[in-house]
């Protein structure tokens, strides 16, 4: 029996964004620009703990230019280094611009555990407590603001069932289902 598309698309799509990433440092301001862009999400349901762990990638010139924007602040000093409250924005960023809905089509509360950067990937770490499902339904609309060809993949993973969706600027919710 052949394997869904998404167990491919999944790593290939990753390879894409990481080779369509800017060459030049991260912590440059003349970030080059690129015609591509992306965010993958990750949410892996752990049935034993009740939970939700949810990764994000982005590249990291186009969520900076973000959380820039929606906060007026630098996520990144001049130097590298991460710039005060910067947990606070991104999490801020994050709670507005990436909803979880319960069956009960209740928000879905999260954590923000971190954040890294990985050469011109950022990753965002979150979880959520949450019971058992067989659907989850999703708002992501992040960078959708900054960027009008911005697609977000989302992926959720629970034991052996995977699924995944693409959400843009014009549809911003989608609805996985594990079968």
């Amino acid at each position: 029996m052949s394997k869904p598309f998404f167990w491919i698309a999944k790593p290939l799509l990753t390879v894409l964004l990481i080779l369509l990433s800017s060459p030049v440092s991260l912590f440059s301001n003349a970030f080059p620009k690129h015609d591509f862009y992306l965010s993958i999400c990750e949410i892996i349901y752990k049935e034993d703990k009740g939970m939700l762990e949810i990764s994000f990638r982005f590249f990291s010139d186009d969520f900076e230019k973000a959380i820039a924007n929606y906060n007026n602040t630098a996520t990144f000093t001049k130097s590298g280094i991460k710039a005060k409250k910067s947990d606070e924005h991104i999490y801020k960023y994050l709670k507005e611009h990436f909803l979880i809905f319960d069956s009960k089509n209740q928000i879905i509360d999260y954590k923000f555990i971190g954040w890294e950067i990985e050469k011109e990937l950022c990753w965002c770490y979150v979880e959520a407590k949450s019971k058992g499902f067989n659907q989850l339904k999703l708002k992501n609309n992040l960078l959708t603001e900054m960027f009008a060809r911005q697609k977000n993949l989302v992926y959720l993973k629970s034991g052996n069932k995977e699924t995944s969706i693409i959400l843009d600027k014009d549809n911003k919710t989608g609805v996985l289902t594990l079968e």
